[in-house]
């Protein structure tokens, strides 16, 4: 007859087949290998180590950011200092790193294309009048334009961001084409016989009306841009919308004196001098050799012009229609060539601790309780799309590490491990194989697992500034896509933008992804209304300044 032992065996059942190590871990669900086994996130082949450091620096904060990436350096440098260490390479990246990078190329161009800008005006100007007093008296009035211009920016802004820092070139540019004008004007007066003070009359009486027009076509370009939605357009429009005025009335308000002061120390020509005075204006000849084919072959050169129109309104029709926009903007990023270490390490980082979560957007639930309902309503938008489109990869939550159904599983795991226990004592299971195996058996005081439970270093992406631990959530990229491809970040952005949970709730997230898409969308937007505003205002002005038709009409199709 069948029976049962005292330790609940029956004696009736044929004996089980014998357990090694490796089944075991199967039977209990034990990964065959782990992705870091000694605790360090490093490969298995050790070739590198990736040392993960957080902060608690705001977007933006870049004297913390170098504050912090200073004491981070000065404390790698002195482990890499000690006995042992010389062999090893250090290497530093994260968004902190990036946006340093970023950061200090956008100030060196800053710098580097504001003197370039400013050195090839200051070519051209001495090509055309081929005078060292003509370009000290255009420099200075240009200066002073400037100085004006920038004045009214502290006075009105107060800064100048990563855009508008660039038009201290711009404005220098196109601000000079007035004083070029003008003092053009004043040699040709002078190449006629007349006296210097005469030559400045003239020159403002006949340039005043046509500079005057084209600085205010001009200033009402630049001032297009501030019915945009974008703030540093808004910026844009203010500095070049009064730079463009500003300069014009510096060169005919400080223009006059400073050509007669250099007329003072060099005259232009002495009179009983063998120099003729029609060969000291070189830099006004230089469109002879156009104006004399303009002469000869009029209507060849007529023809000519409206068959190149014509191609470039053919050309222009389908560029447009061809979605001209560059949408990776990889392309228009900073050169950070002596950064190729940065994104060797990024890369290396990202390959062995796998989740992109250093790119990860965050997403903040109302409250912990809704933050599993959430996850799942994202995690069912991710799965009903698409498997080109999708939004993201994965959504991470705190609970992700906290199971499910704690109360059912908990006594078949205790089960388990008492059957285990039961055949180890039968000799099925070999004591090597038990040491093996015992590190993942549960332990019999077995309890629920709460959030509570898991560790400081858990918890903590997870925590929001307010000290609650369950709320955020972290919205993984989609693998293989970059937030620099401004189609996928629009789509990803438009993912978690709003979210409608099945009990009538509604998230909202932002973050990153969402405002620079916003940002994006606003630019594309603002382009059509703000170019046909920019045309709309710049005829009205050459409407009022060109009443007569003839010259109307030339300015126009120009």
């Amino acid at each position: 007859m069948g029976g049962r032992q005292a330790d609940g065996t029956n004696l009736d059942d044929e004996p089980p087949p014998p357990l090694d190590a490796n089944e075991l871990k199967k039977r209990l669900g034990v990964p065959e290998s782990e992705q870091f086994p000694d605790g360090y996130f490093q490969p298995s082949d050790a070739r590198a180590l990736v040392v993960s450091i957080e902060t608690s620096l705001p977007t933006g904060d870049l004297k913390g950011a170098q504050t912090a990436l200073k004491q981070i350096r000065e404390l790698a440098e002195a482990v890499h200092r000690q006995p042992g260490h010389a062999g090893l390479r250090l290497s530093y990246a994260g968004d902190l790193v990036t946006g340093l990078a970023e950061y200090g190329a956008a100030v060196d161009d800053l710098v580097d294309v504001g003197a370039i800008g400013l050195g090839l005006v200051t070519l051209v100007m001495f090509l055309f009048f081929l005078r060292l007093r003509a370009l000290l008296a255009l420099g200075a009035s240009l200066a002073v334009g400037l100085a004006w211009t920038f004045g009214i920016t502290y006075l009105t802004i107060g800064h100048l961001n990563v855009a508008t820092g660039f038009l201290v070139s711009i404005v220098a540019g196109n601000g000079i084409n007035f004083g070029i004008i003008y003092v053009a004007r004043v040699y040709e007066e002078r190449l006629k016989g007349q006296e210097l003070k005469a030559a400045i009359t003239a020159a403002s009486l006949l340039t005043r009306r046509a500079t005057l027009s084209a600085a205010l076509a001009a200033s009402a370009a630049y001032a297009s841009l501030a019915i945009s939605d974008f703030h540093a357009f808004r910026h844009f429009a203010l500095i070049g919308g009064v730079g463009m005025l500003v300069c014009w009335l510096a060169a005919f308000l400080f223009l006059p004196s400073a050509l007669l002061l250099a007329e003072r120390a060099q005259p232009f020509w002495r009179r009983g001098s063998s120099q003729a005075p029609e060969r000291v204006a070189h830099g006004q000849y230089y469109g002879a050799p156009i104006a004399a084919a303009v002469a000869r072959w009029p209507r060849l050169l007529t023809l000519l012009g409206v068959s190149v129109a014509a191609l470039g309104l053919g050309s222009l029709f389908h560029y447009v229609h061809s979605d001209p926009l560059e949408y990776d903007m990889r392309r228009m990023q900073n050169d950070l060539g002596t950064s190729s270490e940065m994104y060797r390490a990024s890369k290396l980082a990202g390959e062995i601790m796998g989740a992109n979560l250093d790119g990860a957007m965050v997403m903040l639930a109302d409250s912990p309780e809704q933050t599993p309902l959430l996850q799942r309503t994202l995690e069912a938008r991710r799965d009903a799309a698409p498997d080109n489109l999708k939004p993201f990869e994965a959504v991470h939550s705190v609970f992700d590490f906290v199971p499910e159904q704690q109360a059912e599983k908990l006594p078949i795991l205790l089960k388990l491990r008492d059957r285990l226990l039961k055949a180890r004592r039968r000799g099925f299971v070999s004591d090597a194989d038990f040491a093996r195996v015992e590190p993942y058996l549960p332990p019999a005081d077995l309890k629920p697992w709460t959030v509570a439970d898991l560790p400081a270093a858990v918890r903590r992406p997870f925590q929001d500034t307010a000290g609650v631990v369950g709320r955020l959530l972290l919205i993984e990229p989609t693998a293989g896509q970059s937030d620099s491809d401004v189609k996928y970040l629009i789509r990803w952005a438009e993912s978690f933008r709003e979210v409608a949970l099945p009990n009538g709730q509604v998230v909202r997230g932002s973050g990153r992804a969402v405002i620079f898409a916003d940002i994006l969308q606003t630019v594309m937007r603002d382009i059509p209304r703000t170019v046909a505003f920019s045309l709309a205002m710049t005829l009205i002005i050459v409407l009022l300044t060109c009443r007569r038709g003839a010259p109307l009409l030339l300015v126009m199709v120009r």
